[in-house]
């Protein structure tokens, strides 16, 4: 689904060679809530560490944005609608 998982895992890139990538720019909570959509297709999102629900929605989209993961995009504007 992510263009960016596919690329990255061919076997020409260090990614591809170790099969581990790290996301050091994202907090936990954000890639989890990514792996909570792609895996069960929800988004779990709610309100913590001061930060309101939209907010934790644009964060998510931001990093399915940097996996190329439209589909996941789609998900995050239909719930901010």
């Amino acid at each position: 689904r992510s263009k960016f998982f596919e690329a990255a895992m061919k076997k020409g890139w260090a990614e591809g060679e170790s099969r581990e990538i790290l996301l050091t720019k994202e907090s936990p909570e954000t890639v989890r809530a990514y792996l909570n959509l792609v895996y069960s297709n929800l988004l779990l999102v709610n309100e913590q560490d001061g930060k309101c629900r939209w907010m934790m929605l644009a964060e998510i989209y931001v990093l399915a944005e940097f996996l190329q993961d439209v589909e996941a995009k789609n998900s995050i504007v239909c719930e901010l609608y």
